[in-house]
């Protein structure tokens, strides 16, 4: 595909070309459960117990059977006997009868035989360990049954969750210790341009390539172990040997800076001339990040990003992800959690444009409510705090050119 057939194709096309041509490769290992946290599930989970295993009380009061307390009154109530006291996460091995009451902590054991518990506050205990009630008490009333939380051979997670830090209290209290999980494909990261250097030491000649290093993050946050490979000057026979050597290595590869319209559009003509297919499409409806790109070489996907964050960015979420997501797997359609909140300022874009645009927002308190704050304005990709300071982000369709104060916007969210 040579350069100049630059196109600018939709999301959507992108992602079926990712079905198409990049190879899933999902590799499985077994993780312990203090290692699971951000890691990606390759088979369902199914709790092999309820949880509760026993019915639990709710309260500290008695244990008793329902039928016992059908006719209390005022008048007429009901007298039960103590016949015993459950202690806190042990199993009781004794039963109540008949005109019997246990006493009981909040979230002991339901002992056998008993149905419901009554509040400490709501009964009077005699010196001959009496209790005394004044009212009915209904079957089920103050107790978690077994299976309330989690009922045996529920599926509890599905394959393709991310673990969260919340899911491991939950899989200990199921005794699960270690799970099947998707291994984390590397993803080779290289950085493109003369002006560019990955030496701390060398910044006062060059720009550091920092945002590789935010780049290695997001991939990490997706599931895969980034690969650092530094940075390579405008050459295209070097470009070229990069490319080979992170395919070599990696899964995937992700190129930052070197893409472009014009004669500088190295990266492009390096991809096309490293394998088979090569280039397959270059060009994305959307701003910022049109001029990104996607090459497969050998079932390998190689991403290619703008060197402008914010361009880096959108191209990582729109293509790099769904790439990342193909090769383990899973749905390559990237599914972001929104929210929708009224826009805290009025919106004017001052070009009209054929694309959809993209700006970066932030969740603000404002009026009692939650509002989305524009951060990014089109024209101004190169600018980092936007993308530090957002919380998400909001597509506007094509030749949408403004959003009044207060009207809805759908706002992705980022790091969820």
């Amino acid at each position: 595909m040579p350069t100049s057939s630059i196109r600018y194709v939709a999301v959507e096309e992108y992602i079926a070309k990712i079905k198409q041509e990049v190879k899933a490769r999902p590799e499985v290992e077994e993780t312990p459960i203090n290692s699971l946290t951000g890691r990606i599930l390759a088979e369902d989970i199914t709790s092999q117990t309820n949880l509760p295993p026993h019915a639990k009380s709710l309260i500290d009061g008695y244990a008793v059977k329902s039928e016992d307390t059908t006719d209390a009154t005022d008048s007429h109530p009901a007298k039960l006997k103590i016949m015993g006291k459950i202690k806190l996460e042990k199993q009781p091995n004794i039963e109540v009868k008949n005109t019997e009451a246990c006493y009981i902590p909040t979230g002991g054991f339901m002992p056998k035989g008993a149905d419901s518990a009554v509040k400490v506050e709501d009964v009077m205990v005699s010196d001959d360990d009496l209790v005394t009630l004044s009212a009915p008490v209904q079957a089920g009333e103050h107790v978690t049954p077994a299976g309330r939380d989690v009922s045996k051979d529920q599926v509890v997670f599905r394959r393709g969750r991310k673990v969260r830090s919340e899911d491991i209290a939950l899989l200990t209290a199921l005794e699960i210790w270690s799970i099947k999980v998707v291994k984390r494909p590397r993803v080779a990261i290289l950085s493109v341009g003369d002006e560019l250097t990955d030496r701390i030491e060398a910044t006062g000649e060059k720009k550091f390539a920092g945002i590789s290093l935010a780049i290695a993050s997001l991939v990490t946050e997706a599931g895969g172990e980034p690969v650092l490979m530094g940075v390579v000057p405008d050459d295209e026979a070097a470009i070229r040997g990069k490319i080979r050597e992170g395919l070599d290595s990696a899964e995937a590869l992700l190129t930052i800076g070197g893409t472009s319209k014009g004669p500088k559009d190295l990266v492009a003509n390096a991809i096309d001339r490293s394998g088979s297919p090569g280039l397959i499409l270059h060009g994305i409806d959307i701003v910022p990040g049109r001029v990104s790109g996607l090459g497969v070489v050998d079932g390998k996907p190689i991403v290619m990003m703008p060197g402008l964050i914010q361009s880096t960015v959108v191209a990582f979420y729109f293509i790099a992800l769904p790439a990342i997501r193909q090769i383990c797997g899973l749905n390559p359609e990237p599914i972001f959690k929104q929210v929708q909140v009224p826009i805290a300022d009025d919106v004017t874009l001052r070009t009209p444009t054929t694309f959809r645009k993209l700006l970066f927002v932030k969740l603000v308190n404002r009026g009692g409510g939650t509002a989305a704050q524009p951060l990014s304005k089109l024209g101004e990709a190169s600018l980092m705090k936007p993308v530090a300071d957002a919380d998400g982000f909001i597509v506007l369709p094509a030749r949408v050119t403004s959003i009044s104060r207060g009207e809805y916007v759908t706002v992705n969210l980022l790091h969820t």
